[in-house]
């Protein structure tokens, strides 16, 4: 069983560091934030002029430059392209808490730079009274094809 006060806590974290970073690297646009129910299948939605985006948030304790990729779980990617809207773009977004950020445009990456590979990990986040480990597949995406400084559109 997870822990639902940890989830929230963390969504709520990523939430509002994601807002800061995003009013800071689109000064002057006032984008609107909407973040979504605990359980859906992101973590928000955020509208800039006539922009629309669909947004996954995942927090990291610790720093992906000695990996030089973010995983993906690819059944999330591929609920996340099901859930995105024809008018929206889906962006990937990843909270270092070193204070680092990494956003993936995936509606526009170029998969050909994306390794797949299966990965061994927590079946859930926050589990009260341990963790199981499963096998699945990942995308593991570079951090070269990540946008630094604003949104790739």
């Amino acid at each position: 069983m997870r822990d639902s006060k940890k989830v929230q806590e963390q969504e709520k974290k990523n939430y509002d560091r994601a807002k800061e970073i995003f009013n800071e690297i689109l000064p002057n646009k006032h984008p609107q934030f909407k973040q979504m129910p605990e359980f859906s299948v992101s973590d928000m939605r955020m509208q800039v002029a006539t922009n629309q985006y669909n947004i996954e948030l995942k927090g990291r304790s610790t720093s992906i430059y000695e990996y030089n990729e973010q995983p993906l779980k690819v059944k999330k990617y591929i609920n996340l392209v099901k859930d995105t809207k024809p008018n929206e773009t889906l962006l990937y977004m990843a909270i270092i808490d070193d204070g680092n950020w990494y956003i993936w445009n995936l509606s526009k990456l170029d998969w050909r730079t994306v390794k797949l590979d299966n990965m061994t990990a927590k079946k859930q986040e926050y589990n009260i009274g341990g963790s199981e480990y499963v096998c699945e597949p990942y995308f593991f995406l570079p951090l070269d094809t990540a946008c630094l400084s604003s949104i790739n559109n």
